[in-house]
């Protein structure tokens, strides 16, 4: 009876080797390319949301950036700042204007002026100009000055900044009233 046991237990054992299903190894053509093709997209789906991400991204610092470069100039304004112009480590001219220049473009102007109630004079040792052409964005709709004024540090009306990305449709803007109070808005739509 032993005997007898064995012998089906060859022959089940034989059958499945000569079976197809155990000499098919590894996955058909047909199969790869459909695992590749599904690869290819979900790559490309990431690529698209990432690089869109990132617009978004560009877009909000540099509105932050230009609203708390408005905020410190409005500061400046309420504190009076002075200037050393000829670097004598002394303090010698008070600045009477607080002036952000944000023409239509890849990068805006900080200005400070003096002598406001004869001729303003730039003060030229303390301006700035901030380039955003590696942030990937740009000033986009209309030119925009905006200056502040001491002791009380208003502006004069409703001032708004738009920045757009320079790789997707993606806009914020930042926006001084006249009160003086500095809003940042994203998702706005772009000009």
């Amino acid at each position: 009876m032993k005997q007898k046991f064995s012998k089906n237990k060859k022959n089940r054992q034989s059958s499945i080797v000569n079976s197809k299903l155990f000499y098919r190894r590894g996955f058909s053509l047909i199969e790869m390319l459909i695992v590749a093709a599904i690869m290819i997209f979900m790559t490309g789906v990431l690529f698209v949301n990432q690089n869109s991400k990132k617009a978004s991204s560009d877009v909000e610092v540099v509105a932050r950036q230009i609203a708390a470069q408005i905020r410190a100039l409005q500061n400046e304004a309420l504190n009076g700042k002075r200037f050393d112009t000829n670097s004598d480590g002394v303090a010698d001219i008070n600045a009477c204007r607080f002036y952000l220049d944000a023409p239509v473009g890849l990068s805006y102007y900080v200005k400070y002026y003096s002598n406001c109630a004869v001729a303003p004079t730039e003060i030229v040792s303390a301006a700035q100009t901030v380039s955003l052409t590696k942030k990937r964005v740009s000033i986009v709709g209309s030119s925009t000055n905006l200056f502040f004024s001491p002791p009380d540090g208003r502006v004069d009306g409703v001032k708004t900044i738009v920045i757009r990305s320079t790789i997707a449709n993606v806009c914020a803007s930042v926006s001084v009233s006249a009160n003086g109070s500095v809003t940042e808005q994203r998702g706005v739509v772009c000009p």
